[in-house]
């Protein structure tokens, strides 16, 4: 059963993409590239939302040596619904 938390996120899923692409031209994902910077770098990202800034630390992080692993999630159904699809629609699938 989904919580009133849960269900907000849920419902403002499909508009929260603007919002990430601004967020993550802030330096959000300029950030968590520069620390990663180690051969089989480990990131866990919590709250990805639609995936956009995931996808981005994907391009990078997982180009390196190393086996980097890059692991995301999210509390919304909604969210990782369009997760799922920004990563199928990319070079790097869901495993």
């Amino acid at each position: 059963m989904a919580n009133a938390t849960q269900e907000f996120w849920d419902g403002f899923a499909h508009g929260y993409t603007r919002m990430e692409l601004v967020n993550f031209q802030s330096g959000f994902t300029t950030f968590l590239l520069a620390k990663c910077t180690s051969p089989g770098a480990r990131v866990l990202e919590v709250g990805c939302g639609s995936g956009i800034g995931t996808e981005i630390t994907a391009q990078s992080l997982l180009s390196k040596e190393g086996s980097p692993v890059l692991v995301a999630c999210d509390f919304s159904s909604e969210m990782v619904n369009l997760f799922k699809q920004r990563m199928e629609e990319s070079d790097y699938p869901l495993i």
